[in-house]
């Protein structure tokens, strides 16, 4: 609602929005700047090809997070993570030489995730408990961040692996 708005009417926006909530009146906002998005809403619904794929309060949002993992090999990485019972997903930006995992089993214990990758032969280069923004959620849930395919890593040639276009996408907000 605010794309367009020099910075002052940026904040009026988010001070009726703030006061509209304040009433208890919902509002109903779509919207691809999802920064905006994370700032305002209390509620965020996800939708992609016409089809609600998450739903999600701020507090949720605000707490979800994912382990980045480096390794020089990331296919080989990620096979022997997906043999332990994880589902690495590969970022967007196949300069990004890391694998995500959401599994709380890996983001409280990355030693765990250290030992299967140096016992398998792809020692760990980066291990990062990170906290997602609106926009990694909203790549992840989309399918614009996808399972990594067994085959050669492509990091850095300018090849994505496995990514697909997520086409027509808005987030929903409440307020």
């Amino acid at each position: 609602p605010a794309l367009g708005l020099d910075p002052a009417g940026v904040v009026e926006v988010r001070e009726l929005l703030a006061s509209l909530a304040g009433r208890g009146v919902t509002v109903f906002m779509s919207s691809h700047v999802l920064t905006e998005v994370e700032r305002m809403a209390t509620r965020v619904g996800v939708v992609h090809r016409g089809r609600l794929v998450a739903e999600l309060s701020a507090a949720e949002l605000a707490t979800r997070r994912r382990l980045e993992v480096g390794a020089r090999d990331l296919a080989a990485a990620a096979a022997i993570l997906r043999r332990a019972g994880y589902e690495p997903i590969r970022p967007p930006d196949p300069a990004d030489h890391v694998l995500y995992l959401h599994d709380p089993r890996a983001i409280d214990g990355p030693d765990e995730i250290a030992r299967r990758l140096v016992a398998g032969g792809a020692p760990p280069t980066r291990l990062v408990a990170v906290r997602e923004d609106m926009e990694s959620l909203f790549l992840s849930l989309t399918g614009d961040a996808g399972p990594v395919e067994d085959g050669p890593d492509t990091a850095g040639t300018g090849e994505a692996g496995s990514l697909e276009s997520g086409g027509d996408a808005a987030a929903g907000v409440e307020t």
